[in-house]
């Protein structure tokens, strides 16, 4: 034992010594206890990180489920989509259908009325005759007798004529009801097209009617040059709220506006690749009524360049949605003479209407096609309309409905039905003047009533 040991023990005795030990076993507790919190505070730790891992999982799951959502409901918008394309071209039939059903009960009302027409005719002669027979006198009687044999004779001739004409009917209206429309002949690719047919055959009303088939559902931008009526309130263009001029030279500078949309930096015109741009695009569609008329008063250098736009719209049109339609009544190549050839003629469409189409029927052609006999021998006094066709026997002439005329005879000047044209806003690279022309232009009137179209 040290002298400090001994010092403290005589100090502070026993008694200080145990409350010293009281204090160190109360700071070695409250150690103990710091040490438990902390292992305390540790595990908390540890289960707060395990728990923000498991948000982290459900908040990965929910941003999967939330992306199979949407991609559900665009599934579930293309389907609603698909189904309202499907309302749309039902409603389209439908109508087409109704109108198809107003044709035959028209037809159906027509035999009823000639049937009617013939029975009331038969009733009234042998009552008049029954009459005639009891009122007259022995020689009257006589002579009521032999004329009741004439008029009973040419009663008979006629009903015999009538159930002709109602077979004729019959089989007329049984062949116009098989018989394709025009668009679903020409509807496997857009070319430029010639119309042939005489005046008043309607081929103005058929040029339309291509156009806007054309067109689709996009607008159409139609330009006519007619060295007759080209410009003209009255013409049938102007009713038909289609653009037109006599003037062959302010037409061919149209033409180079749209030609010029071919160079590598113009954008003016949409590329057949893409559909989205091409589809949505007016189509322009440049008509000609009697070309070689119309370009006579060219000198030779607006000629040459007149026929070089010409060709850019027959081969390259289609590529960038512009289209030539030619009309005329005589489709020899000399008609054509420079304008066009036989071998760029091979590319068009071909469409003969009423004389057109019954002075191109060769006994060749009607040898090969028993479904074009039948339609010339049906009526010739019909509208009529056929489009030359390939097939195994080479060209034919594929008879089709006339597209406005249908099931009417030549002489009745007013079509069944007018093409709607759905005219688009010019593009404001169009020369001035034709854009003027397309601004005051209206949509025209109507075919009710009227006799205008040719």
């Amino acid at each position: 034992m040290n002298w400090l040991t001994l010092f403290w023990s005589a100090t502070f005795g026993d008694a200080a010594q145990q409350a010293l030990r009281e204090r160190l076993s109360e700071q070695e507790y409250q150690i103990a206890l710091l040490k438990k919190r902390i292992a305390w505070h540790e595990e908390g730790v540890e289960a707060i990180e395990i728990q923000k891992e498991r948000l982290k999982e459900e908040a990965n799951a929910l941003e999967k489920r939330e992306s199979n959502l949407n991609a559900l409901h665009s599934q579930i918008r293309a389907e609603n989509d698909s189904l309202n394309q499907g309302k749309l071209d039902l409603a389209k039939q439908q109508a087409a259908y109704q109108v198809l059903q107003k044709e035959l009960m028209d037809k159906e009302q027509a035999i009823a009325n000639l049937k009617m027409a013939i029975q009331s005719q038969t009733e009234e002669n042998i009552k008049r005759l029954e009459q005639e027979y009891k009122a007259g006198f022995d020689w009257g009687k006589f002579e009521a007798t032999s004329e009741w044999s004439v008029e009973n004779e040419k009663l008979r001739l006629q009903v015999e004529r009538l159930k002709v004409q109602l077979g004729e009917a019959q089989t007329q209206e049984g062949l116009e009801k098989r018989l394709p429309e025009l668009v679903d002949v020409l509807k496997n690719e857009r070319k430029p097209f010639l119309i042939v047919g005489n005046q008043g055959s309607g081929k103005a009303l058929t040029a339309s009617t291509i156009a806007q088939f054309y067109a689709g559902e996009a607008g159409l931008l139609p330009f006519a040059l007619d060295i007759c009526e080209g410009g003209c309130s009255e013409s049938k263009w102007h009713k038909l709220g289609i653009p037109s001029t006599a003037d062959a030279r302010l037409f061919l500078h149209w033409m180079q506006s749209v030609v010029g949309q071919l160079d590598p930096d113009k954008n003016g015109l949409p590329f057949r690749n893409d559909r989205a741009a091409y589809d949505g695009a007016p189509a322009i569609v440049a008509i000609l009524n009697e070309p070689v008329a119309c370009t006579e008063s060219l000198d030779r250098r607006e000629y040459e360049e007149f026929v070089n736009c010409l060709k850019a719209f027959e081969t390259r049109g289609n590529k960038r949605k512009f289209f030539l339609g030619i009309l005329t009544q005589n489709e020899s190549v000399y008609n054509l003479n420079g304008l066009t050839n036989s071998g760029r003629l091979s590319n068009y469409y071909k469409i003969f209407l009423n004389e057109g189409l019954l002075s191109k029927c060769s006994k060749e052609l009607l040898d090969n096609s028993s479904d074009l006999r039948e339609y010339i021998e049906a009526d010739r006094e019909n509208y009529k309309c056929g489009v030359i066709v390939n097939s195994a026997y080479g060209e034919v002439i594929k008879p089709c409905k006339h597209p406005l005329h249908r099931g009417s005879k030549s002489s009745e000047m007013i079509p069944v039905k007018v093409p709607e044209i759905n005219r688009y806003t010019p593009y404001d690279w169009f020369p001035l003047e034709v854009q003027e022309l397309f601004n005051k232009e209206g949509r025209g009137q109507r075919a009710e009533g009227r006799r205008f179209f040719t």
